[in-house]
Formats: structure tokens, C-alpha cells, sequence
């Protein structure tokens, strides 16, 4: 758990683009992380060592989800914060704008999916391979 907790400290004093974020947690161990982002923030990390759980985060303010799922408002934020390389906190203000309130990251598929709160609704998304 505190090479995960390290990974975590470096990749956001670094600002490492997601593909490469994403190696070195699996590489700590990572299975699968949940985030939630409506009204709170949170990021639950699954794996071999267990759970950890990382709560709240700098700039964060409590958003609100939009009660319409927009899949086309999904791929839109991902391609902004992937090519744009907007802001974290700006993409999540996107996503919520866009009806999702946690997203879901398995590792071994290297997938990301948006849900909305009841998981009605969802938008997946496939994490590239490091260049």
C-alpha cells in the first residue's frame, strides 16, 4: 500500500498523463478503483494489499450531476482532458455536467466506465497503451 500511496504522491506532483498514471498503479498492485465524484470526492483502490481509500481533494468543490446521461457529453470530456489536457477537476465538472457521478477502472480490461448514480446508464471507455 505505501508504493501505491507514493505512485499516488508522484503522479500528481508530476502531473503524468493518464496512460502513465494508470501503469504504475497496476504496477503497485492496483485490480480496480472506483471514484466518486458527485457532492464528494472519493477513490477507493482495490489489489493485492487490500483496499485503501483516498478522500476528498485540493480545488474540489461538491458538484451535481445532471439528471440526463449524455454518452456523446462523456467521450467529449475524455477527449478534452486526454488531448486538450484539461484540468482533472474541469473534466470532472464535465462528467457531472454529462450525468456521471463515479467512474469505475478495471486494469486488466484497461477500461474506464462512466455510470450515473444508480448505474442505469453508462459509457465506457478503453485506457491506451504507453507510447
Amino acid at each position: 500500500m505505501e508504493v501505491l500511496k507514493k505512485v499516488l504522491q508522484e503522479s500528481k506532483e508530476n502531473k503524468w498523463p493518464y496512460p502513465k498514471t494508470f501503469e504504475a498503479i497496476k504496477n503497485a498492485g492496483v485490480t480496480s478503483y472506483t471514484v466518486h465524484f458527485e457532492g464528494y470526492y472519493s477513490s477507493t483502490y482495490t489489489g493485492s494489499f487490500g483496499s485503501y481509500e483516498e478522500k476528498g481533494m485540493e480545488g474540489y468543490q461538491p458538484l451535481t450531476a445532471s439528471k440526463s446521461f449524455s454518452q456523446e457529453g462523456l467521450r467529449q470530456a475524455v477527449i478534452d482532458h486526454a488531448v486538450k489536457q484539461s484540468h482533472y477537476l474541469d473534466f470532472l465538472k464535465d462528467a457531472t455536467d454529462s450525468g456521471a457521478t463515479h467512474y469505475v477502472v478495471d486494469m486488466d480490461k484497461r477500461t474506464v466506465t462512466y455510470y450515473n448514480l444508480d448505474e442505469s446508464a453508462s459509457y465506457q471507455e478503453h485506457v491506451p497503451q504507453m507510447a
